[in-house]
């Protein structure tokens, strides 16, 4: 096996790998982060949020025009920390944060979401009308969907609350993908036939736009023109 022969079987493997998203606010963000081999980590940045040296690949999210439509690129998205502010947008139906957006898009699309809500512990013990109307909200959130972790989001038995989490399972795609369409394709036209797919190979007549080309790169997918 030459190197080249090794290094194309190693990209493959990788991007066999299930794609988890991780949402960080500044406050969450960590300097370093070093990633088990059995999943393909993807960053995603709140506004304001430090660009961190170490975490790739990462995106900012102010600076996706369709936040939502990430989740079609994802198995699965976590939540550390999750602000009050992304429950809200969540319990509104109406995001209208970036990252509320994607959030709202892993559960439109039926992708898992964990949501880390361990300060809320705290509030556990409010009694009355709006310790009701608390543990109500935390219920509408696992109705939508959400997977609740830490403090009240897990049973007494620290078990989880809410639906069962699958384990993301990959299925067995091309790994070759051709466009042979004349005219431009945008990333959000490319990003739900990308799983699997090892290499994009472009007609003579089809162009990608700056934006798709960029993210092809940062995922390691090669691009063949011609």
């Amino acid at each position: 096996m030459t190197v080249l022969d090794g290094l194309v079987e190693k990209a493959l493997r990788r991007l066999a790998l299930p794609r988890v998203g991780l949402l960080w606010w500044y406050e969450t963000a960590p300097e370093s982060f070093v990633p088990p081999e059995t999943v393909s980590w993807i960053h995603y940045l709140a506004p304001g949020c430090v660009f961190p040296r170490d975490l790739r690949p990462a995106y900012r999210l102010s600076l996706l025009s369709a936040p939502e439509e990430e989740a079609l690129t994802l198995d699965m998205l976590v939540v550390p920390a999750a602000r009050v502010e992304l429950l809200r947008d969540l319990l509104d139906g109406l995001p209208a944060s970036p990252e509320g957006r994607l959030a709202a898009g892993c559960l439109g699309a039926r992708r898992p979401l964990l949501l880390d809500v361990s300060a809320l512990a705290r509030w556990s013990s409010w009694s009355g009308p709006i310790g009701s109307l608390h543990r109500r909200s935390l219920e509408r959130l696992r109705d939508l969907g959400c997977v609740l972790l830490g403090g009240e989001g897990e049973g007494g038995d620290g078990s989880t609350s809410g639906p069962s989490v699958p384990t993301p399972v990959v299925e067995e795609r091309p790994r070759e993908l051709c466009l042979d369409r004349a005219g431009w394709v945008s990333w959000l036209e490319l990003a739900p036939r990308l799983k699997g797919i090892a290499v994009v190979r472009l007609g003579p007549s089809a162009r990608l736009t700056d934006e798709a080309r960029d993210r092809l790169r940062g995922l390691g997918v090669a691009l063949k023109e011609g």
